[in-house]
């Protein structure tokens, strides 16, 4: 029987070299900018966070159109591969939706869907280890499983330099946006199968980096083994210094840096960083 075949969306974080390397499928998101149209992956991320930098107003994005899955999704199961999907959570986009009617109009197609519940690399860790499964042989309802298990087990904390990024693309409210503002305190977030949640605020940037660390090391307690990513958004100095925080202190087995895409750094905003957590896989 072939190989489970395994495809997620642009939201992922997974570098592109490990994509390849793993032949996981990608399939991009649009963002609406400048009266133009981009792919995910069509623009530079710094020439993107530069523009994001001087707007008034915020590009717009979509999820991808269900023919764009539909061609994917035929591609890659023409032979009679299985075809699983492990796509950004459905609280945070269409991209879910859509893939669902490309599921219908690929009727000859043995295509599942499985919901993440989370996003950048949150999500990506759970492609990484569907295709890890695919290539030792795994089936498709082993694969399942070991992706549900993941689910309870990961999560996303980061900090952003400026809520109104969010605020303004519907992601909290305008009153935490005035309190963390009048405070001048960071805010920490976190996602865990579920909606963007405020954790707590700290004060002054010398404070996020370990603080991000902290919780992390508090949701994961002794599981192993670890695996964290690292995600920001045009901040490569704090990323880095943030890596190195946690495979010192989290000892982690696999350690992935990322820079968030367009997509999502639309809503994030530039100078946002973060740890991703997966255990136990």
């Amino acid at each position: 029987m072939a190989n489970v075949q395994v495809v997620t969306d642009s939201m992922c974080g997974i570098p592109a070299a490990l994509c390849q390397e793993l032949g996981i499928s990608v399939v991009p998101l649009p963002l609406f900018m400048d009266d133009h149209t981009y792919l995910d992956g069509e623009i530079n991320p710094k020439e993107f966070y530069s523009r994001l930098r001087s707007k008034r107003s915020l590009p717009t994005t979509s999820g991808p159109t269900p023919g764009s899955f539909k061609e994917v999704f035929e591609s890659l199961g023409a032979d009679g591969s299985p075809v699983l999907a492990i796509l950004v959570g459905s609280q945070f986009s269409s991209t879910y939706s859509a893939a669902t009617q490309a599921k219908t109009m690929s009727s000859n197609v043995g295509v599942t869907l499985f919901d993440s519940g989370s996003n950048t690399l949150g999500m990506g860790f759970m492609a990484i280890a569907a295709a890890r499964a695919a290539r030792e042989g795994m089936s498709l309802v082993d694969i399942l499983d070991l992706l549900d298990r993941m689910k309870e087990s990961t999560g996303v904390v980061f900090a952003v330099s400026d809520l109104d990024y969010l605020r303004r693309g519907g992601r909290i409210s305008h009153i935490g946006q005035l309190i963390a503002t009048t405070l001048r305190q960071v805010p920490i977030l976190e996602i865990r199968n579920g909606p963007i949640q405020p954790v707590e605020r700290v004060r002054g940037g010398a404070s996020v980096l370990p603080k991000l660390v902290e919780l992390v090391a508090d949701r994961v307690g002794e599981r192993r083994p670890l695996r964290v990513g690292v995600v920001h958004t045009d901040a490569e100095a704090m990323a880095f210094e943030l890596a190195k925080q946690a495979r010192e202190q989290l000892r982690p087995h696999e350690l992935i840096t990322s820079e968030l895409t367009p997509v999502l750094g639309i809503h994030t905003g530039p100078d946002a960083v973060g740890l991703v957590y997966s255990t136990g896989i």
